[in-house]
């Protein structure tokens, strides 16, 4: 289980004992909004910063730095190697986790923070909320809205 919080750091437990096993730290310099484990070794966090980190678990250490962004990623879904960042600037970052590079800026006109991100079963479309309400949706493999 990993868990984010205000100090910027990411803690894993060990659910089946209680125990801390690990403090992913140094990265972030403000709150943790949110926090993927898309795999026992891979541990993906975002904060107020603009900052997503990819860690490498048990290292205990950044893989990648995603940048692009210029305010908080709020909300983040994995599709294979990319990722899809949701963030309060009005943009979603896409980034390949496999180089650590940004991709793609998905943007509309509306240029409303994007609270949350999610894809359909197959992963060809990719819906955001914004804030204010209202939605995009997204063909993942041409970036169309």
């Amino acid at each position: 289980l990993a868990i984010g919080n205000e100090d910027g750091n990411v803690r894993i437990w060990d659910v089946q004992t209680g125990a801390l096993q690990k403090t992913l730290s140094g990265q972030h310099s403000k709150w943790i909004v949110r926090v993927l484990a898309p795999s026992p070794d891979i541990v993906i966090s975002s904060s107020q910063d603009p900052l997503v980190v990819v860690w490498n678990v048990h290292l205990g250490e950044p893989r990648h730095i995603l940048q692009g962004s210029t305010d908080t990623v709020q909300d983040m879904v994995q599709s294979e190697d990319l990722l899809f960042g949701g963030a309060r600037d009005g943009a979603v970052y896409v980034w390949n986790l496999a180089t650590g590079q940004q991709v793609h800026i998905l943007q509309d006109h509306l240029n409303r923070s994007v609270g949350y991100v999610a894809l359909n079963p197959d992963e060809s479309l990719l819906a955001t909320a914004l804030s204010g309400g209202g939605m995009g949706i997204w063909d993942v493999s041409s970036g169309y809205h």
